[in-house]
């Protein structure tokens, strides 16, 4: 290899790792103590993803000596009023329910001015399940009565399906009477609302969570209950979007397999809130984690998800996971908006010692810095490549070629940070620079005829058709000029295996 080929794999390759790290786990589920260095996080209902992010983020945090006890609820709404009531330190809610607090909307009967954000954590999607045999495509046309499962009560769950349902034609008054709330003696559960899907006393069962879901991939993996996914249609999704509460995205076949194609929905932010009285440094330490230490975040969320935390460990309290154990994940172990641009409506409400900590620029500080390295080690390579003699006849002869190659580099890292910006949010697969880089080339790879397999798939149509323009000039790039370049070498390959040196002169 030359060595400035050498240099550039050099300088390249830390950009492709980064460290993980694993410890065991501090956090049980339980109120506040008496210690007043112990805060209380109030997560969601008992095993479903906001109770697993709390414990990652417990667990993470007692490595920087910032104690959290974890408590489950029933959810945004009731996390709200614990918050402004000081029962809650911190707690995990959805951008709408803090949204409408923070302007005293109903539900809530008054404006939540205590309510500071300390950062976004990941993206959730709308997913509604319908029973079977109920031939609508749209949450416009459910009309029978107490016919809506639409999540426990005072959960995020539920004021979002009441806000969707409002969307599609119906006042508050006519959304209630949609909904079931509970059956004689208790509230109804998901796996009950489910049974009731099934036989058809309900019509549908609103979640909204993280995509893919094991729950409801279970569900729909079950081919004989018959129950689908409903789509949104798109003059519902653009008057949701405009309120600035929403995000486009969608559900497709990467996420539940058995969708026969991708159905528009809505997604909704996870965010990580506080209220006044915290200790500011603490706020401060707990959000300079989120920033800098978001290996060590994700990788106790891959424990938690799969329950590995019985398993042994080391004096020092860390054990690592096998890929092939993490691979078998269903719940996304990826916090998609840890490093994201803050939405122009929240950033009026994050806390004043968080601040520093979060991104604002359009294009995120991870990828904006390891662009600059890039674009730093392709200048310093055709240096020394001008410096070198050998260099320099290398580049005389193969100009062209290699003008060729930085420019697809520079084109690809563009494509990659673009795509980042647009579905980092909402979609693991481009939530960093690398794995959209890696997202975007399988998508140009899948395109050629030398390949076949499903690629990474966009949620949104902009990032959709960012990959549309740049898997077509990829796959053009390589059919026009990259390819008979390398067929060319393979065919004067033998050639210059067997050409003899020049004789020395005497």
């Amino acid at each position: 290899m030359p060595p400035s080929w050498r240099l550039l794999a050099i300088v390249l390759f830390p950009l492709l790792a980064a460290p993980t790290a694993w410890a065991q786990d501090p956090c049980p589920n339980s109120p506040k103590d008496d210690h007043s260095s112990t805060y209380t996080l109030w997560t969601g209902t008992s095993g479903n993803y906001y109770t697993q992010v709390g414990r990652a983020l417990a667990l993470a945090a007692g490595h920087k000596g910032l104690k959290i006890s974890c408590r489950t609820s029933n959810g945004s709404v009731e996390n709200i009023d614990a918050l402004e009531t000081g029962k809650a330190d911190f707690a995990l809610i959805q951008s709408d329910a803090a949204h409408l607090a923070w302007f005293g909307e109903k539900p809530f009967d008054h404006k939540y001015s205590k309510i500071r954000l300390i950062a976004p954590l990941f993206a959730e999607k709308v997913q509604i399940l319908t029973r079977p045999h109920l031939y609508i495509n749209s949450p416009a046309q459910f009309h029978r009565p107490e016919s809506i499962w639409m999540g426990p009560p005072k959960s995020g769950s539920e004021l979002t399906a009441q806000i969707v349902l409002q969307t599609s034609g119906n006042t508050l008054e006519e959304v209630k009477k949609l909904e079931r709330t509970s059956n004689p003696g208790h509230a109804i559960t998901f796996k009950e609302a489910v049974d009731l899907l099934r036989n058809g006393d309900l019509d549908a069962v609103f979640q909204t969570e993280v995509a893919p879901t094991k729950r409801i991939e279970d569900i729909l993996s079950n081919r004989d209950l018959e129950i689908r996914l409903l789509g949104f249609d798109l003059p519902s999704v653009e008057l949701l979007v405009k309120n600035g509460m929403y995000v486009e995205t969608s559900l497709q076949k990467i996420d539940y397999p058995q969708l026969d194609a991708g159905i528009y929905t809505v997604g909704v932010a996870a965010l990580l809130v506080t209220r006044e009285g915290v200790d500011g440094d603490d706020i401060a330490t707990l959000a300079q984690i989120l920033r800098d230490n978001r290996d060590d975040l994700e990788t106790h969320l891959q424990r938690t998800l799969l329950g590995d935390y019985e398993a042994n460990f080391d004096p020092n309290g860390e054990s690592l996971l096998s890929g092939n154990v993490a691979s078998q994940l269903i719940e996304p172990s990826t916090l998609t908006l840890l490093g994201s641009r803050v939405a122009q409506g929240l950033s009026d409400r994050v806390q004043l010692n968080a601040r520093q900590y979060l991104w604002t620029w359009p294009i995120p500080k991870e990828a904006a810095i390891r662009i600059l390295i890039l674009l730093a080690a392709l200048i310093l390579v055709c240096a020394i490549g001008f410096l070198h003699p050998r260099g320099r006849q290398l580049m005389s002869r193969n100009t062209r070629v290699i003008l060729l190659v930085v420019g697809c580099v520079i084109a690809w890292m563009i494509g990659g940070a673009w795509l980042q910006v647009v579905e980092g949010g909402l979609n693991q697969h481009f939530n960093t620079l690398r794995a959209s880089c890696f997202s975007l080339a399988e998508n140009v790879a899948a395109k050629l005829p030398i390949f076949f397999f499903t690629p990474p798939v966009p949620t949104t149509r902009e990032g959709a058709t960012i990959i549309t323009w740049f898997t077509g000039i990829g796959v053009l790039l390589f059919t026009g000029f990259i390819f008979p370049l390398l067929k060319k070498l393979w065919q004067n390959l033998p050639h210059l295996r067997h050409q003899t040196p020049p004789a020395n002169p005497i």
